[in-house]
């Protein structure tokens, strides 16, 4: 199932090109794209339904994507975020068997020692990387896959 998802994944961005990580280019053309136009073009609607499922952690951004909790990071701790070293860090890049490397561009003032505390407890919930790779999930079927059913509710 994981190489049929890479695969799919590698055409699409192929054909398209892409915008943002898990994000195809606008389709526009009208000849032998309209599935992928259809969904395209639901994206914003679609992705308020995935979860980022973290794997190796090469892919899915540490403070933009939606990875731990119920918003990405950047909106959760935006103070901290307007002063982070790499603001366009993967979680691979980050992370390490010995915890979390975090930088910022200068040193932290009193007040934000509270802060860095509470993004740590967050990031507790993390428990590591895995060998599979990142992907994202449908949200509403156990089983993660995308139900067209579902989409239509």
């Amino acid at each position: 199932m994981v190489e049929d998802q890479a695969l799919w994944r590698k055409a699409i961005l192929n054909k398209y090109g892409q915008t943002e990580e898990w994000v195809s280019n606008v389709v526009d053309s009208t000849y032998g794209v309209s599935v992928w136009r259809s969904i395209r073009n639901l994206w914003d609607s679609l992705k308020e339904n995935l979860v980022v499922k973290v794997g190796e952690g090469n892919t899915i951004f540490f403070w933009k994507d939606k990875w731990i909790g119920q918003e990405c990071l950047n909106s959760a701790f935006p103070d901290l975020f307007s002063f982070c070293t790499n603001p366009e860090a993967k979680i691979a890049e980050i992370w390490s068997p010995q915890g979390w490397n975090l930088t910022f561009r200068r040193n932290l003032n009193d007040w934000e020692v509270d802060r860095i505390a509470e993004l740590l407890l967050k990031l507790g919930e993390f428990t590591g990387p895995t060998t599979e790779a990142d992907g994202i999930r449908w949200k509403h079927n156990s089983d993660g896959k995308l139900s067209v059913r579902r989409l239509y509710k």
